[in-house]
């Protein structure tokens, strides 16, 4: 458990035009005079995304809601104070599901952005890391406890109603039509049947996808982010099973994918930044352009919100990039010291 370091002050600095956001309890305000002050020491930013206007940073110690209605002009609106590490946030409504470590699933009440507060908590066996919600269930990537299937048409009783094995850590979860993909860690990939929810169905493995940290499906194509082993796709066939296609090598450890329109994938690379990958032939990937941050702005995983990606940056906090033109990605916040590098 992190403990809070009360003798200093730290700051979440969102760029040069921005308030300055803190990450301690009780001190928000701005400093102009601190543009680049040193990275919070105990919170880490997991998830940033936007919804009606209102942003989340799902970090340590729970949540901060944010006004993003305009990214240059974010303030602070309140935060959701909790014993625990969340990890990942989907936002339904007023209503939030927070995938909670070993907390479990939290459903949260964010009617009052100022004030959120916890509906109910559901324990699981393993690590909830990620959620992904469809109707009344929520899909959860458990870790070591693999595939959890709640129930949540009354929010303040959820109830399990199937769970699966997976055949390693489960990290993350992509969902399209009747299709569920999973990241499995050493083992892989996975592939199962969801066309009911509470009846999931492994339908196969994807040995080859070591390392997998992240999964995506964009059409008929399945996009894995393994880390160090870079991006990996497969073509989805007949039947549901699936056929090796392309193996991009990256640079950097391929964190997180996520999909940018019909035929196009952002592909988070930590310290180097990001990349998108054009699948228009899924079996040649081509890579259309990278952006990099400033060097302590690192993407370790992008949600979308129309043509703005909000990115987790871990220490750094988020960073938003526009991605209206996918050939020239460009850097909203932070302003220092981008560097962007385009592909003809």
């Amino acid at each position: 458990m992190t403990h809070h370091r009360r003798t200093a002050r730290r700051t979440h600095h969102v760029g040069r035009a921005l308030a300055t956001i803190a990450l301690l309890p009780g001190a928000v305000g701005v400093d102009a005079r601190d543009p680049e002050p040193s990275p919070p020491a105990e919170f880490h930013v997991y998830e940033a995304t936007r919804h009606e206007g209102t942003g989340y940073l799902a970090r340590t110690a729970g949540v901060i809601t944010l006004d993003l209605s305009d990214p240059f002009g974010a303030r602070e609106l309140g935060r959701l104070n909790l014993p625990t590490t969340v990890y990942d946030i989907e936002v339904r409504g007023d209503r939030g599901l927070l995938a909670a470590g070993r907390h479990g699933l939290m459903i949260a009440d964010f009617g009052d952005s100022a004030a959120p507060t916890v509906l109910s908590t559901f324990d699981t066996p393993g690590s909830v890391r990620q959620v992904l919600s469809r109707g009344q269930h929520v899909f959860l990537a458990d870790d070591a406890g693999g595939l959890r299937v709640i129930d949540i048409s009354d929010p303040l009783r959820p109830r399990q109603v199937a769970s699966q094995s997976t055949r390693g850590r489960l990290r993350a979860l992509a969902l399209s039509g009747s299709r569920l993909a999973t990241a499995e860690g050493l083992a892989g990939a996975g592939l199962f049947e969801v066309q009911h929810s509470d009846a999931p169905r492994r339908i196969d493995s994807i040995a080859d996808a070591e390392g997998a940290r992240d999964v995506v499906i964009v059409g008929e194509t399945l996009v894995v982010a393994c880390g160090r082993r870079g991006v990996r796709t497969y073509r989805l066939v007949a039947g549901g099973r699936v056929q090796r296609g392309a193996a991009i090598e990256t640079a950097s450890p391929a964190l997180a994918v996520v999909a940018l329109g019909t035929d196009r994938v952002l592909v988070a690379r930590g310290s180097a930044g990001m990349m998108v990958l054009d699948l228009s032939d899924p079996a040649r990937p081509i890579e259309v352009s990278q952006l990099k941050l400033p060097r302590r702005y690192p993407v370790e995983r992008i949600t979308l919100d129309g043509d703005l990606a909000f990115i987790a940056s871990g220490l750094r906090g988020f960073a938003v990039v526009d991605v209206e033109t996918p050939t020239a990605p460009r850097t909203i916040v932070p302003k220092e010291r981008a560097v962007r590098v385009t592909f003809p």
